[in-house]
């Protein structure tokens, strides 16, 4: 089991620091914010460790601080430098210790001109804790965030697999030839790395049918999961049964369009 915790939230002052200091006091955790702003208003390490009664035993301190409470990409602007993602790492002498290192903002705050929070998540891959508000009209805050996480190995896997086809020697004699970089990348390079991504989009047809379960319960639809909800709540074994025929279509047919799909976009797949 994972014993380390990446905490975000759907934005600022939504109660990222209070979560942290929580499990903290729960798992006799250590506490790490890698970047702080608005240090003239008090750090939330410092809020962590009179919430959770910790010392500065328990806690690591920030790689980037800055004075302006305002995103890390401004303030570190304002303060004439960069961030710098590699400098960020987590610390190896507690893998198997708990630690709870919390985001600064949301998902999709900068940290420098390129990357957001987000990339920080990625290089991190730790388990993340979404902290959300409960008043109305937050559930598109909480679904943007969660979609965006979501999107995160989309991202992860193009880029791992557009910078090995980069490299391989087609792009290179399409360069040679003189083709634009534009060209090089949208239509030489990024067809060659969809395979994989329809691959995994495929992965994810199957779980729209669970999630639509959580949404349609959430939003009051009625549809097929309603229905199963329904149907389980009131033991009807020939409703349940029916609803896994139609989700068991559903997803062979997701996983044979996936199959025609690779025909299209790898012309070496049709000629086998």
């Amino acid at each position: 089991m994972r014993r380390q915790f990446f905490i975000t939230g759907t934005d600022t002052g939504v109660g990222k620091t209070t979560l942290a200091a929580l499990l903290c006091a729960a798992l006799d955790a250590i506490y790490w914010k890698p970047i702080q702003t608005g240090t003239l208003e008090g750090s939330d390490r410092v809020t962590v460790m009179r919430l959770a009664g910790i010392g500065t035993d328990r806690t690591l301190d920030e790689v980037y601080k800055f004075v302006p409470p305002v995103s890390p990409d401004l303030a570190a602007r304002w303060a004439g430098v960069e961030i710098d993602l590699n400098r960020v790492n987590l610390p190896s002498s507690l893998m198997n210790d708990w630690l709870v290192v919390e985001g600064a903002g949301g998902v999709l705050v900068p940290i420098n001109p390129k990357q957001f929070m987000l990339d920080m998540m990625v290089k991190f891959k730790l388990p993340v804790i979404l902290a959300a508000r409960s008043g109305l009209g937050t559930i598109n805050h909480t679904l943007l965030t969660l979609a965006a996480l979501h999107a995160a190995s989309y991202i992860r896997l193009t880029r791992a697999q557009m910078l090995e086809e980069l490299n391989l020697d087609h792009i290179t004699t399409a360069r040679a030839k003189g083709a634009g970089e534009g060209r090089v990348v949208v239509v030489h390079g990024l067809r060659g790395v969809l395979v994989p991504i329809v691959t995994l989009f495929g992965l994810d047809l199957g779980g729209l049918l669970g999630g639509a379960i959580l949404t349609e319960k959430v939003f009051s639809i009625n549809g097929l999961g309603m229905y199963a909800v329904t149907a389980i709540s009131d033991q009807d074994m020939p409703k349940v049964m029916g609803v896994v025929l139609v989700a068991t279509i559903f997803i062979v047919f997701a996983n044979l369009l996936v199959d025609l799909m690779y025909a299209v976009i790898d012309p070496r797949v049709r000629t086998k």
